[in-house]
């Protein structure tokens, strides 16, 4: 009887914990529409390729997967936490975010949004920002990762992160 009951708690204790975590995990979802991050690079390349207001037309950017993964730790992060803020949950900033993650860099930069349906939505927003306008038409920056996050359970539900980088000289990156 005693051998049962160890048993019991054994298998009870077992079940507790592995239902922890999947209590504990908000069930993120990559934002609707398709090949968004093939979209956004697009789009802010067909903008860095004219002057705007913020900047006289620059060079294309091109895809970096250490900042693909920068900016959905950091779109995750916002989204499964309910927070809107270059900091991350630790009060970590982006150059914090791209050292630890490996990209080494001469100059790095971020946009975040939050609530935009769309990537034309999210950049014109951004296009609209004096400050996030600049950092997509800054002539020094050549690699970008971006990240859109889905949380129905959150206050703004998408969450959108920007990563810009110029890779250090000696990297060559």
């Amino acid at each position: 009887m005693k051998s049962i009951a160890i048993h019991v708690a054994l298998l009870s204790a077992c079940l507790a914990t592995l239902a922890i975590p999947v209590q504990a995990q908000t069930r993120l979802l990559a934002c609707p529409g398709g090949n968004y991050t093939a979209e956004a690079l697009t789009a802010i390349n067909a903008l860095r390729a004219h002057n705007q207001r913020c900047g006289k037309a620059v060079g294309a950017l091109t895809l970096d997967a250490t900042l693909l993964q920068v900016a959905q730790d950091h779109a995750n992060d916002m989204a499964s936490k309910n927070r809107f803020s270059h900091a991350n949950s630790r009060g970590d900033q982006i150059g914090k975010r791209a050292r630890q993650s490996g990209y080494a860099y001469s100059m790095v930069g971020e946009n975040i949004a939050a609530g935009q349906q769309s990537v034309a939505e999210v950049i014109t927003t951004w296009l609209d920002s004096p400050s996030h306008c600049s950092n997509m038409m800054t002539a020094s920056f050549v690699h970008m990762g971006i990240s859109c996050q889905y949380n129905p359970k959150s206050e703004y539900q998408t969450y959108w992160t920007l990563t810009l980088g110029s890779p250090s000289p000696s990297t060559g990156h």
